[in-house]
C-alpha cells in the first residue's frame, strides 16, 4: 500500500489508510474508532498546519486544564509525550473530524506522513441536542 506523504485530503477513507499504516497503539484504536462510523465526517477540506512547538504549548497547557477540571481529553497526554520526543520546528498536518457524539483531530508528521497521534473528546448530550447536525455556527439576529 502506498500512503501519500505530507497530503491536504482530508478524506475519510484516505486518512483511514494513513492511520491505519501506523504501529498499533492506543491512539490508532481511538482513531479507528472515530473513522469507521458512518456518520464521521471532517469538518474542513484542507489540513491545518502546524508547528510540533505550538501544539505541544496548546495541548500541554489544556492537558494540565484537564487535571484541574476533572474532565480528561482522550490522546492529549499520550499526544503531548509524542509532540516531545520530535524537533520543535516539525511541521504537522492536523486533521478534524466530527461525529454526532465526538469531535477529534488527528495529527500527522507533514513531511513523512506518519500518524502522531490525536485528541478525542465526547460531544455532551445538551450540545448535541442545540440547533441542527450543521457545523455552521448559529446565524447572528440582524442588529
Amino acid at each position: 500500500m502506498t500512503i501519500e506523504k505530507g497530503t491536504t485530503n482530508t478524506d475519510k477513507m484516505a486518512v483511514f489508510a494513513r492511520v491505519d499504516a501506523a504501529a498499533q497503539s492506543e491512539m490508532k484504536n481511538l482513531a479507528w474508532g472515530l473513522l469507521r462510523k458512518p456518520d464521521t465526517h471532517p469538518v474542513s477540506d484542507k489540513p491545518v498546519t502546524v508547528k510540533v512547538s505550538d501544539a505541544l504549548y496548546l495541548w500541554n497547557t489544556r492537558l494540565k486544564n484537564t487535571r484541574l477540571t476533572h474532565r480528561p481529553i482522550r490522546g492529549a497526554e499520550l499526544l503531548v509525550d509524542q509532540l516531545r520526543t520530535m524537533a520543535s520546528d516539525t511541521e504537522l498536518e492536523q486533521i478534524g473530524f466530527k461525529s454526532p457524539k465526538q469531535a477529534a483531530n488527528l495529527f500527522f508528521d507533514r513531511k513523512s506522513g506518519e500518524f502522531v497521534g490525536l485528541i478525542l473528546v465526547d460531544i455532551p448530550e445538551s450540545a448535541r441536542s442545540v440547533g441542527n447536525s450543521s457545523d455552521r455556527p448559529p446565524e447572528r439576529a440582524a442588529e
